[in-house]
């Protein structure tokens, strides 16, 4: 009997109740698997009915068909001579009688069971059981089973492939064994997106590994490995021998099938790689791309339309889909006839192959830049360039007509205008008001969507992309995160709390929603009659609290001086305390005002009219210093940096600069801004 068996792993784009197109990709990945001469061949987790199928499981109808696509692929001669793992939905034990016919047997086992074949033992477990303190797979490798297979569904989260790299490997590093991970791709119609990532390894090594972003329906692995590796490396582990002997056996399905030949002494086997992980940039630009992607070839439309702001969000929101057109060049390029196929329906031209990104971006991405008279030429600008870069097809319009049409309502019916806040209007007009630009706005960009194409004589409609900021309370964590890794650096690099950054976010988030809340209700008619005099109150409370915080953050600035002036070994960069107090002088004469301005129009408090212009005018010379304080603190000292490292020095981490010593000296002055 032979000892080398050839494995196939595979990730699979299946779509919910997409039976026939499920079956098709399922028959695919089982031919290219015996091709390469794989015996065993592993697939997704429900890759029948498909992951995301939700309360459709409980349809008698999911379950019916599922078994028709299993019937199809036992009368099919492509899964002849291979083990299949096939995943569906199933509630029970007695078979239909369509399958009843084809295996000749009235019932199946279902629980916990490993197979025995002539040569090797297999045994499975499901996506989260890899994750959980106590394994299946480590009983199995215990009670002697050879090959764990593990059909996965496991979405993608930023830096989740190394975590599964790490179980996976140390999963076979302890316990010797072969280990195969099959997983889902694509978004299957959900807010979720299947990264694919599929693996083999053994021992502790890869020796297979899926791509994580791509765009092909089906991706197949397959390595040759020798049985003798496992059996002689669990023999030179004496504290697992020990612990097998005390393990509970498995209930075994004997197969009359080896998955080994006879004549394999002399078949070469598959060597160790090192696993290619992306960086978290890659990831974030590759994995939303990747879902836009699937999103839209399932929706059959011509396309993105996204309002441009000339802001971070929107334009971030164009930069993927920027990305996803790049994936599908590169696709298209490599000879993805399927990819090809879906452009093409998407554009509506049987001829055309995309060769350029930004031709692609036009035909498929429509930007829209919606002002107002508020509106500054410097966004509008922003918004244009941005789309001239990534080629889309750019609308600007004007928005103020229809606002005025609204609001030309209310007055004719009440007689009175709101006005904005910077107008002499209160904050009931000023949020009104900001409320009937937005809402206009959203109808605008629906109305767009649907029928912008249309005046182009191109058929089909465009899905609608938005965006939104992120909290930036996130700069408090980041603040907490530098200033601890500033005072105690050996403390923070050894001792720190892993879920700092989290507590610190959820604290800060929970504080301001409920100020906001109680705001809300003693301000305003929001739960009910506002009380004028617990509205005043709060207001105390919140300008108590801004004056706390301005307090610690110049405590701080004085605590990250002192530590900078008398910090033993190498002295600071030169002029690096002057910019700590540069930092904090610009906060205290050009950032504080605008809150002190904030606070006092909500407090009534008397304020001279020009105190409110005086105020933008430095919150805007405080938010124009901070690049300028950013790039004096991250250039070298007497020498010329190229751009890019100077804002690593200033922003980046200190594992890709080399220089962990220098964060307490240099990553610091945004605490002081």
């Amino acid at each position: 009997m032979g000892r080398k068996v050839t494995v196939a792993t595979c990730a699979l784009n299946q779509w919910a109740l997409d039976f026939e197109g499920n079956l098709q990709r399922i028959l695919k990945s089982i031919e290219i698997a015996k091709n390469r001469g794989a015996r065993y061949r592993l697939g997704p987790e429900l890759e029948i009915c498909g992951y995301g199928c939700w309360d459709h499981y409980y349809e008698s109808d999911t379950l019916l068909h599922s078994f028709q696509v299993l019937a199809a692929l036992l009368e099919s001669p492509v899964t002849q001579d291979i083990i299949c793992d096939v995943g569906m939905h199933t509630e029970e034990y007695l078979l239909p009688r369509m399958i009843q016919d084809l295996t000749k047997q009235e019932t199946a086992p279902f629980g916990d069971a490993v197979l025995a074949t002539w040569d090797t033992c297999i045994g499975s477990e499901i996506c989260e059981e890899l994750w959980t303190p106590h394994s299946p797979h480590i009983d199995m490798g215990l009670d002697g089973v050879e090959i764990i297979t593990n059909a996965s569904g496991s979405h993608h989260v930023l830096r989740k492939a190394n975590t599964r790299v790490d179980l996976v490997t140390m999963a076979t590093s302890k316990n010797g064994g072969i280990y195969l991970l099959a997983n889902q791709k694509g978004c299957d119609g959900d807010r979720l997106y299947y990264d694919g990532c599929a693996m083999i390894a053994m021992n502790g090594s890869v020796f297979a590994q899926g791509s994580q972003f791509s765009l092909d329906d089906v991706e197949v692995l397959t390595a040759t490995l020798d049985l003798e590796d496992v059996r002689s490396y669990r023999a030179e582990i004496s504290s697992r021998n020990l612990a097998a002997s005390r393990a509970s056996p498995y209930p075994r399905v004997k197969v009359d099938f080896a998955l080994s030949c006879h004549e394999d002494l002399l078949a070469p086997v598959s060597e160790p790689i090192e696993w290619k992980y992306h960086s978290p940039e890659e990831e974030i630009s590759l994995g939303p791309a990747c879902w836009l992607w699937d999103f839209l070839r399932r929706s059959q439309q011509g396309g993105f339309l996204l309002p441009l702001s000339g802001g971070v969000d929107s334009a971030a929101t164009a930069c993927l889909v920027y990305s996803m057109c790049c994936q599908v060049c590169k696709s298209v390029r490599s000879g993805n006839q399927e990819v090809l196929a879906d452009v093409r329906t998407i554009v509506n031209q049987i001829s055309y192959t995309p060769q350029d990104p930004r031709d692609l971006c036009g035909r498929i991405l429509t930007t829209c830049y919606m002002a107002s008279k508020n509106s500054s030429q410097e966004t509008c600008t922003r918004a244009r360039e941005l789309a001239q870069q990534i080629g889309s097809h750019h609308i600007s319009l004007n928005i103020d007509p229809a606002v005025k049409a609204v609001t030309g309502i209310f007055s004719l019916v009440t007689g009175k205008s709101p006005l904005f806040a910077a107008h002499g209007g209160s904050s009931r007009e000023n949020l009104a008001l900001q409320n009937v630009q937005a809402r206009i706005r959203m109808v605008l960009a629906y109305l767009f969507a649907q029928l912008s194409l249309w005046s182009r004589g191109i058929r089909g409609g465009l899905l609608v992309l938005g965006s939104a900021n992120v909290d930036e309370s996130l700069l408090v964590a980041v603040s907490v995160e530098q200033c601890l890794a500033a005072l105690f650096p050996a403390w923070y690099s050894c001792r720190r709390p892993r879920h700092l950054t989290t507590c610190v976010c959820a604290l800060t988030w929970a504080c301001c929603l409920l100020l906001h809340l109680l705001l809300s209700g003693a301000c305003t008619q929001f739960f009910g009659e506002p009380s004028r005099h617990l509205c005043r109150t709060l207001w105390l409370v919140a300008a108590v609290l801004l004056a706390v915080l301005c307090c610690t953050m110049c405590g701080a600035s004085l605590m990250l001086l002192l530590q900078v002036e008398r910090g033993p070994q190498r002295p600071p960069p030169r002029g690096f305390p002057t910019l700590i107090l540069l930092a904090v002088l610009l906060f205290l004469f050009c950032g504080l005002p605008f809150g002190i301005y904030w606070l006092s129009r909500n407090l009534l408090w008397h304020i001279p009219h020009y105190f409110y212009h005086f105020s933008f005018l430095t919150a805007a010379v405080y938010c124009a210093a901070k690049p300028v304080v950013y790039f004096c603190l991250g250039s070298a000292q007497g020498r010329r940096l190229p751009l890019r490292l100077v804002l690593q020095r200033a922003l980046g981490d200190e594992a890709e600069l080399g220089a962990v010593r220098e964060t307490s000296r240099r990553g610091l002055v945004d605490i002081a801004a």
